[in-house]
């Protein structure tokens, strides 16, 4: 029987050591393969995260690779695009206008630059891309295609949108829009503003507010700053001085803000020139409206009547204060002026009380209407209203009366008054 020998301990040693050799290159191998899933996993990770996407078309122009987050940005899977240009993913006036972008720099193998372009999601919504990319050989050095990658720049392009609208709307305003430093400096001046006051925005943000409102002052700007920053919103009316030295009438509107330890005080600054003039004439207006009423009322409250050529009536009615008795003498005189009147009939009829004034009144209208060379018939006396008169001691000598209106036009139309016959006077015999 033949026996195999045991090995020498010189040849075990030796295959002791390369089996931990080869244990070593194993764990080495399985280390350095886990280190590439791991890579890989977190690179297939930032991939899916990121809003671009890397894409490698053939010379061609056909996709042969896109990344897997593309179906995050355009809802495709990688399969559904792999094969299609990427004029596929455009709409067609797009489409044209990228190929006279691209055709060129892809004839002369030059990288290509960024470029913004639309392209559609699955859904049929678009989106803003900006797009790069680089050729690439082959080792024969033979054009191959081109890598690079599209970003989806949509948020940024409508954030850029609304700030250009934002920004035309505060230049176009129709207000004035100011930012004021607390040390009273413009910081910004908006474009309605600038043509407001006459300055370029350059000589404005070397102003501060009482440059051009002559309301404030340089000494007073730090309590005026207090005030409006308590008040947080005030609105006012001032005057502005224009760059010609021309003030106009504003309405201002301040705001004070203040952020991550700044702040400013916003103002919207009105011009109310139109406004104020608008104002006066509106004022003056009613008050040609008052005066219009108040004359009517004057002529309601003392009307003269004429019923000759010679004769005019004026009845009463009502309460008469010193304000009304003038009335009356101014009319009784205008009257008999304008007709050329020999005859002023007064009716007082309606007149329930009468005074000293108010007699007295009656007594200086007659004395002026007698300078004209006319003559005042007093008609329509009460009992009370003579009692009155006579207890009041109130001398009407020189004023033709009669109880009654009827009566005073009777005699007026009479031949009697021309011969003196029939005259009464209150108090004569």
């Amino acid at each position: 029987m033949t026996t195999t020998p045991a090995p020498t301990p010189a040849t075990a040693d030796g295959l002791t050591t390369e089996n931990a050799r080869l244990r070593q290159q194993v764990a080495e191998l399985e280390a350095a393969l886990s280190r590439s899933q791991q890579q890989e996993k977190r690179l297939h990770t930032m991939l899916t995260m990121t809003t671009d996407w890397l894409w490698e078309i053939d010379a061609s122009g056909a996709y042969t690779y896109v990344s897997p987050n593309i179906t995050t940005v355009l809802g495709y899977e990688p399969h559904e695009v792999v094969g299609k240009t990427p004029f596929d993913l455009m709409p067609p006036a797009e489409a044209e206008r990228v190929r006279s972008l691209f055709g060129p720099m892809a004839e002369a193998r030059q990288p290509v630059t960024l470029f913004e372009h639309v392209s559609l999601h699955k859904d049929g919504h678009r989106l803003v891309m900006e797009t790069s990319g680089v050729p690439f050989y082959d080792e024969a050095g033979t054009f191959c295609g081109y890598r690079g990658e599209d970003r989806n720049i949509s948020g940024r392009k409508q954030t850029e949108e609304e700030m250009m609208i934002n920004q035309f709307v505060l230049e176009n305003a129709n207000d004035a829009i100011e930012w004021i430093a607390p040390n009273g400096q413009f910081l910004y001046v908006n474009q309605t503003g600038c043509q407001h006051l006459g300055y370029t925005r350059d000589e404005l943000l070397s102003l501060h507010v009482w440059d051009i409102d002559p309301n404030f002052s340089r000494e007073g700007w730090g309590s005026t700053w207090i005030q409006l920053k308590q008040a947080d919103l005030m609105t006012t009316e001032t005057s502005h001085r224009r760059k010609d030295g021309q003030i106009f009438p504003v309405e201002v509107a301040a705001r004070h803000l203040e952020w991550q330890g700044k702040e400013w005080l916003i103002t919207f600054v009105r011009d109310i020139t139109t406004r104020k003039q608008e104002e006066a004439e509106r004022a003056g207006l009613q008050q040609q409206i008052i005066d219009a009423q108040r004359n009517a009322l004057r002529e309601l409250s003392t009307p003269l009547i004429p019923i000759t050529d010679s004769v005019l009536i004026m009845p009463i009615i009502g309460t008469i204060d010193s304000q009304r008795a003038q009335q009356v003498m101014e009319t009784l005189l205008m009257g008999v002026a304008q007709h050329q009147a020999e005859l002023v009939i007064l009716d007082i009829t309606g007149v329930s009380v009468v005074d000293t004034q108010v007699a007295n009144a009656f007594i200086q209208s007659a004395q002026a209407v007698r300078l004209l060379g006319a003559q005042v018939m007093l008609t329509g006396i009460q009992p009370q209203i003579a009692q009155t008169m006579v207890q009041l001691g109130v001398n009407l000598r020189g004023i033709v009366t009669r109880t009654t209106l009827q009566a005073g036009i009777a005699y007026a139309l009479s031949d009697s008054r021309h011969n003196g016959q029939g005259l009464d006077f209150l108090g004569a015999t």
